[in-house]
């Protein structure tokens, strides 16, 4: 059985913030999951965010909350296909924004 659920290789945790209001993780992921189409180039486009809230003691972190976030596009001006889907920590110098 295939797991759906997975990340691309070397595609994880982009960042992780703590919030002391929600006493609660916050992870984003770096690229879209294979179950958001993560694998391919064409379908890559949305990420996903979690919300972890942790007990008094921090030890026991429960899933509170998961977004579909999208990713921004941009024009890679040395490619013929664009838009281009960059990654959350992705920077496209030679790249211009898409609309």
């Amino acid at each position: 059985m295939a797991d759906d659920s997975r990340s691309a290789n070397n595609q994880g945790f982009e960042g992780l913030t703590y919030s002391r209001k929600d006493n609660a993780l916050y992870a984003l992921l770096q690229s879209a999951s294979v179950n958001n189409g993560g694998l391919a180039k064409t379908t890559n486009r949305y990420t996903t965010l979690l919300k972890y809230t942790l007990d008094k003691s921090g030890k026991h972190p429960t899933l509170a909350g998961e977004w579909t976030v999208p990713l921004p596009l941009f024009n890679d001006t040395t490619m013929t296909a664009n838009p281009r889907v960059a990654g959350a920590s992705e920077s496209a110098p030679s790249a211009t924004t898409a609309s």
